[in-house]
C-alpha cells in the first residue's frame, strides 16, 4: 500500500474510535460506567502518548489540514444521528459546537489579527443568558441604529463622553441607577428574543 493510502487510513481508524468513545461517553447513564470509560480513554492517552501513537497522529492530521475538518464533520454528524431522538444529548452537543464557534471567533480576532475586541463576546452573553448587562456606550464606533435599539432593549446602556485628552467620561450616578436596574431585570424582553431567536 502506498504511505498516503496507510495515513489515511491510520487517520480514519483515529476519528472511527474516537466517534465511538464519544457515542459510548454520551450513551452510559450511570456514574460507574462514566468512570469507567473516563479511567479507560486516560490509559488509552498514556498509551497512546508512550508510544508515540499521539505525535504521528498529530502529525498526520497537521499535513492534512482539510480531511481533519471533514473528519470532524462526519464525527459530528455520525454522533448527532446516533442520538437523533436524544434531545438532551443533541443539546450538549450544541451547546458545544456554539462554544466552539465562539472560541474560534475569539481566536480569530485576538490570536491572529491581534485585536481586542470584546463587542464579540458581549453579544454572545447579551444571547446566552438572562443575567443584566451595562454597556458603556463610547461613541466610537458607527451603529445601526435599529440593532442599538435592539440592544437597548437587552442591555442597560450609559453613554460616555470624551474629553480633550481622551479619556471617556460617564455619570456615574447613570451607571450606578443602570446596574441597579440590570441587576433587578432578569428576564429576556420579548421583542429581542423574538428577533434574535426566532429570527
Amino acid at each position: 500500500m502506498p504511505n498516503g493510502f496507510t495515513s489515511i487510513l491510520k487517520m480514519l481508524a483515529a476519528a472511527i474510535g474516537l466517534s465511538i468513545y464519544l457515542i459510548l461517553l454520551l450513551s452510559v447513564e450511570s456514574q460507574v460506567g462514566i468512570a469507567a470509560l473516563l479511567v479507560i480513554g486516560v490509559i488509552a492517552m498514556l498509551a497512546s502518548a508512550r508510544f508515540r501513537v499521539t505525535a504521528q497522529l498529530g502529525n498526520l492530521f497537521g499535513e492534512r489540514d482539510s480531511l481533519l475538518n471533514l473528519m470532524i464533520v462526519l464525527a459530528v454528524l455520525i454522533v448527532t444521528g446516533f442520538f437523533y431522538e436524544d434531545h438532551f444529548v443533541l443539546l450538549l452537543v450544541a451547546t458545544v459546537i456554539i462554544y466552539v464557534i465562539a472560541c474560534l471567533g475569539l481566536n480569530l480576532q485576538f490570536g491572529y489579527s491581534g485585536v481586542l475586541n470584546f463587542a464579540g463576546a458581549a453579544f454572545f452573553d447579551a444571547l446566552a443568558s438572562n443575567r443584566g448587562i451595562v454597556l458603556l456606550d463610547m461613541g466610537v464606533r458607527p451603529r445601526d441604529p435599529h440593532s442599538f435599539d435592539d440592544l437597548q432593549l437587552r442591555c442597560e446602556v450609559v453613554k460616555c463622553r470624551l474629553t480633550e485628552s481622551n479619556l471617556f467620561l460617564f455619570d456615574t450616578n447613570m451607571l450606578v441607577q443602570a446596574v441597579e436596574c440590570a441587576s433587578i431585570d432578569e428576564t429576556w424582553p420579548e421583542a429581542f428574543f423574538q428577533t434574535y431567536c426566532y429570527g
